[in-house]
């Protein structure tokens, strides 16, 4: 059975007698606390994924350059064996 809502003047009474006011800033404080972790977590994901995706970059950058060498070191040993 729903309990009546009270009034004492002011402000809605919840059947405990917590200001609906007290319960909706609590809600809204625990709403800003979930959207901040959120944020938190978005953030550092970001992070991870630009730091791992930097890695990979110079992963592929080091094995460009090396096997650019390479192929200049066997480009001048065909050319020295055609001088």
């Amino acid at each position: 059975m729903a309990q009546p809502v009270l009034y004492d003047g002011d402000e809605l009474l919840k059947p405990h007698h917590v200001p609906i006011t007290e319960v909706v800033e609590i809600e809204q404080k625990n709403l800003l606390i979930t959207n901040e972790n959120l944020l938190a977590e978005c953030l550092s994901k970001d992070v991870f994924y630009t730091a791992t995706d930097s890695i990979l970059n110079v992963s592929r950058f080091s094995d460009m350059h090396d096997a650019f060498t390479i192929a200049q070191k066997r480009i001048a040993d065909l050319e020295s064996e055609n001088f």
